[in-house]
């Protein structure tokens, strides 16, 4: 499709379409850089009121500035060619990558740590947008991108709420969402920021068990289950979740928004807190009883308190008791010391007063009890402390050769102490026997090996190579062995392949970075493993082209311009030929600060070229100035480097 919306934006190449808009991949012509632009069905032109409402969101979300939230650029009408009516249209930040919808459905579910780290981002950009008094209302993973960086973006905020107020009932606009629905939602109130804490509790199920909490025939069947029904345990679903993670997304979850996480922000915390320190610093609990919440099914019961709020409760409820302790027992001294002497047993039996009537208690109910907690596993020891109405804090975990993984080994209140509801428990949990055997990983894909690896308590190093033949993520080697014994908490080196892609992540000058190249397979197979390395080099002939794109992001605003040098050096480092040309399709000096630019090459290797082995290097120097003279200093490359140029591959040239 080209055609022009309003004079500057071209639209290029239809990459998405719903029921309420299409998105294309576009061109900003007056600022020369790539957008994306929103352009809603014409169905929508003609309702006044979703109209005037959507123009009001698109222009809030506008003012949204967030590194996980899509900017806005611009939103306006035009009429498109062959069309009677003019369409809204919003222009956006052009994301290069896909959604998380189509992550979810390709490699669910997802590792802890991926899934608590998009998570904690999503959970980020709702925080600023509440801040900005701005409610998403339709947080799904399909309104979530991916930057080829591993960045999760938020993108339509606002709306929902402009969709909202339209005369138009479509199914598949608002419907079509329902699997993410706030059960005050479904019933018909106002959605809060708090609904998108639910919503976002759902995506964080859904990626973690790889399914949706709730299913159905019909939508409104899927709406009934929000309001009525529990969701299914992701543990039953994923067994390989730790119990706090499992709490984390069934909070967020609750029926009753109050017993949900106070915010998105708190959220964020939460889960930036596990994902960064794992079960070192968790504070694991259970709800602790449950009633009928306002929208059917079952909540937490009792006020929803702090950590902090419910040691103080206990302190004080504590000091209370020993000052009422205090004053009986200095009562009973006084009455002592002034009674008659026991000489007389009748007149000193008179003298004594009759027994002071009881101080009231807090409570007609005994005090529980608290039990043993050792030996039990930290699941079943949850579930005590939930049913005596306890909170239960892991404070430390130890190797024990003696208890089991996930057992309690020790407990702070000793047992048979009476103890208060809402009382914490402090317990230390055995990790198992330190020694264990490194498992085979190589030929598993990433995500299971790390799955196999967090299994025996090893952690993992990643070196991503460039490969030919092997499928992206796919684990190519291990270090050490497998059946090799090892510690619990040592680490295992991986070589994964990243596919034709070669991750360069290369700093030059504080500028700009040169991230990655794309380098399809080569004409000539199989290649060759480069020695003590996975790393399959690829093989071409004298007089062949070698496709190569790289991938650039800009650090900061450019002022000059810029040219790329693209070189094949032989194996003594002489030049064999040489590209030039300005990166990507505008001028440098255009380049914004997070621009990522694309940037293709094809190299024709001299057909006389003699076999051997290659190089492909790139560097970046100012348009204008002598050649070699204005170079960009290559400040980090991890290595890739031959004198002030960026290594991207070795090639290995073959005699036909």
């Amino acid at each position: 499709m080209d055609a022009l919306l309003n004079g500057r934006y071209r639209l290029i190449e239809l990459v998405g379409a719903g029921g309420m808009a299409q998105v294309y991949q576009a061109r900003d012509t007056l600022l020369e850089r790539p957008v994306a632009v929103k352009l809603l069905r014409p169905q929508y032109a003609a309702d006044e009121p979703f109209l005037a409402r959507f123009l009001q969101e698109a222009r809030s979300a506008a003012n949204l500035s967030h590194p996980n939230i899509v900017a806005v650029y611009d939103v306006g009408e035009d009429t498109l060619p062959g069309e009677a009516t003019s369409r809204p249209y919003i222009v956006m930040e052009y994301v290069a990558g896909r959604d998380l919808k189509t992550l979810i459905q390709a490699e669910a579910p997802l590792s802890v740590a991926r899934a608590l780290d998009i998570g904690a981002q999503i959970a980020l950009a709702l925080a600023h947008a509440h801040d900005a008094g701005l409610i998403h209302r339709d947080v799904k993973p399909q309104n979530v991108l991916l930057t080829r960086d591993g960045r999760a973006k938020v993108t339509d905020f606002g709306i929902a709420r402009a969709l909202a107020t339209s005369s138009i009932s479509e199914a598949g606009v608002v419907l079509g969402t329902v699997h993410y629905l706030s059960p005050e939602q479904a019933a018909g109130d106002p959605a809060t920021p708090l609904s998108d804490v639910y919503a976002l509790g759902v995506i964080l199920y859904e990626m973690l068990t790889g399914q949706l909490p709730f299913t159905g025939e019909t939508p409104v069947a899927v709406a009934v289950k929000h309001l009525q029904e529990e969701p299914p345990s992701p543990r039953e679903r994923n067994p390989l979740l730790p119990p706090p993670v499992e709490d984390l997304v069934l909070q967020a979850m609750d029926k009753d928004p109050a017993r949900r996480f106070a915010s998105a922000a708190e959220m964020a915390q939460a889960l930036m807190a596990y994902r960064d320190l794992g079960y070192e610093a968790t504070t694991a609990h259970r709800p602790v009883r449950r009633g009928r919440s306002r929208y059917g099914g079952s909540r937490r019961a009792g006020p929803r308190l702090s950590w902090a709020s419910a040691i103080l409760g206990g302190a004080l409820v504590g000091l209370l008791a020993l000052a009422a302790a205090a004053v009986l027992l200095g009562w009973q001294a006084v009455q002592s010391a002034n009674a008659p002497a026991a000489s007389t047993p009748v007149a000193a039996a008179s003298a004594i007063p009759a027994p002071p009537t009881p101080l009231p208690t807090a409570t007609s109910q005994p005090r529980p009890i608290m039990p043993a907690l050792a030996g039990q596993s930290l699941d079943e020891a949850l579930q005590v402390a939930a049913s005596l109405e306890l909170r239960l804090h892991v404070n430390a975990w130890h190797y024990d050769e003696q208890a089991p993984a996930l057992s309690i080994i020790a407990q702070d209140v000793p047992a048979g102490r009476p103890v208060f509801a809402g009382d914490t428990v402090a317990v230390t949990v055995s990790r198992g026997s330190a020694g264990v055997t490194v498992p085979t990983v190589a030929g598993h894909s990433y995500d299971e090996a790390l799955v196999l690896l967090a299994e025996r308590g090893l952690a993992a190093d990643v070196t991503w190579v460039w490969h030919d033949q092997a499928p992206v993520r796919r684990v190519l080697e291990q270090s050490p062995a497998a059946q090799t014994a090892l510690k619990r908490g040592d680490r295992v080196h991986l070589t994964v392949s990243n596919g034709q892609t070669v991750r360069l992540d290369a700093n030059l000058a504080n500028q700009v970075r040169l991230a990655d190249a794309d380098l399809p397979p080569p004409i000539l197979a199989p290649g060759q493993a480069a020695p003590g390395s996975a790393e399959i080099i690829p093989r071409y002939g004298p007089g062949q082209t070698i496709p190569l794109t790289l991938w650039w992001r800009a650090l900061t605003n450019i002022n000059k311009d810029y040219v790329a040098s693209v070189q094949v050096l032989d194996a003594g480092g002489q030049l064999v030929m040489q590209q030039d040309q300005p990166p990507g399709q505008r001028p440098t000096v255009l380049w914004l600060a997070g621009d990522v630019v694309r940037d293709d090459y094809r190299l024709a290797l001299p057909a006389d070229a003699a076999p051997g082995r290659y190089r492909i290097v790139v560097s970046l120097y100012q348009a204008g100035a002598p050649w070699g003279t204005a170079r960009l200093p290559v400040l980090d490359a991890r290595g890739r480097t031959v004198g002030d140029s960026v290594l991207v591959t070795p090639v290995l040239l073959v005699a036909e």
